[in-house]
């Protein structure tokens, strides 16, 4: 059986749907799966060893999937599929009609967005959507990674950063904990953080930063450290991945529904759902219970 999953999402989105192709091939084995995902999903399908064959939706005429007109290029695309799997809030039938015009034996649209009164974990939804059993907790597959990191084993890693503000811890509490750790810590960046005088402000208090480039870099250098500390963010998702023991912040966000997954990390809550409402001395204690 060959199958397409189209899917589009941010990192820990993407690693969160490894889950659910994870147990495709465990349902299905023998079966084929393809991705047809947007950028970043397509970056961590790379690191996964799941698919065969990895499409870009931001490349060529693939995003035709998501219009009234597909294009000859989704329909000859949909056409080698016995099954096509779309995560995706848009209206099912345009995608229905279009595997019916490739000849798609069946076709499931599934809605990502996890009812509002479910109390289970965000992974287990999109694995329950999927046309399989559900008989355990999913798991995510292996990271598939070569060596690729230049920050020295032992390190304790910091990422500052989220998709949004209000997830964000301040800054000045990462720079405090920093001071407080007794191992070497390394700050990872990325675009935004850079932008916003973080990496300025964290050498000129004696500390390192690092920026990584590409998403097999950052995934690379965070194999290498001791420990993860971050907050609600795709990062933090692919720390846990990569099996690094760790504590994530949160705040607004609802964390039994998407702490990054695994015992090795430990979440801390603020009880006011601001992020202020976590303390260094919180934070650095959770620090010190888990070395």
């Amino acid at each position: 059986m060959k199958v397409l999953l189209v899917r589009s999402g941010g990192l820990g989105d993407s690693i969160l749907t490894l889950c659910a192709a994870q147990k495709l091939t465990q349902d299905y084995p023998g079966c084929e799966i393809d991705l047809l995902g947007n950028d970043m999903m397509c970056a961590v399908a790379g690191l996964s060893n799941l698919f065969g064959n990895v499409f870009s939706l931001d490349r060529g005429n693939f995003h035709t999937l998501f219009t009234a007109s597909a294009s000859d290029t989704v329909i000859d695309l949909l056409s080698q599929y016995n099954l096509l799997l779309v995560f995706s809030s848009a209206d099912p039938e345009i995608f229905q009609r279009h595997a019916e015009i490739g000849g798609v034996q069946k076709c499931r649209i599934l809605d990502p967005r996890p009812p509002q009164d479910y109390t289970g974990h965000v992974a287990e939804y999109f694995t329950s959507i999927l046309p399989c059993e559900l008989t355990k907790m999913p798991s995510l597959p292996p990271l598939a990674l070569p060596d690729v990191c230049d920050i020295q084993r032992g390190t304790v890693l910091i990422h500052p950063g989220s998709g949004g503000c209000g997830k964000n811890w301040p800054f000045e509490n990462f720079i405090q904990t920093a001071k407080c750790l007794d191992r070497e810590v390394m700050f990872l960046l990325g675009p935004a953080e850079v932008e916003g005088g973080m990496k300025r402000e964290i050498e000129s208090c004696g500390l390192r930063a690092v920026v990584p480039d590409s998403l097999l870099k950052l995934a690379g250098q965070i194999t290498t450290g001791s420990f993860f500390i971050g907050n609600d963010s795709g990062v933090s998702h692919l720390a846990a991945w990569a099996g690094v023991s760790g504590i994530v912040l949160f705040g607004p966000t609802n964390d039994k529904l998407w702490r990054p997954m695994g015992d090795h990390i430990s979440v801390v809550k603020s009880m006011s759902g601001d992020m202020t409402g976590i303390s260094v001395e919180e934070v650095v204690d959770a620090y010190k219970a888990m070395i």
